[in-house]
């Protein structure tokens, strides 16, 4: 699943590029495409992955945890694009450096192992 979540973010770092520099309509089509299917892969992965890896008793946690993270990147991004757009003259920079993170962000998956399950009290040796 790891595998297929940083597919998803791969793909959705070059449909950001596409957009990023898109002249022509079908550009932009191209673009909705690929991000509306690769976009709406991640999610189920991430989902599956934090509760394959951390169980239920950690996925609300971890969930609210991420999607606080998810938030502030979400208010960041825009305002960093339009900041860049403002300087630039266009979207093209900041499309671009969105398009980098997520592609950056598909390391990440590749690079996460399940976690070791913890260690029970009923399994705990205790010494002699």
């Amino acid at each position: 699943m790891r595998y297929l979540a940083a597919g998803a973010m791969v793909g959705t770092s070059i449909a950001l590029a596409i957009f990023a520099l898109a002249t022509v309509l079908w550009h932009v089509l191209v673009f909705a495409v690929f991000y509306g299917i690769f976009w709406g892969m991640r999610g189920p992965m991430m989902s599956s992955i934090r509760g394959q890896y951390f169980g239920r008793t950690s996925f609300g946690a971890i969930t609210g945890t991420a999607g606080m993270l998810t938030t502030a990147c979400s208010i960041v991004g825009p305002i960093l694009a339009g900041y860049m757009a403002d300087i630039q003259g266009n979207y093209v920079q900041g499309f671009l450096v969105l398009a980098v993170v997520s592609g950056l962000g598909s390391i990440f998956f590749i690079l996460t192992k399940r976690p070791a399950p913890p260690v029970r009290s009923s399994d705990a040796r205790l010494p002699v």
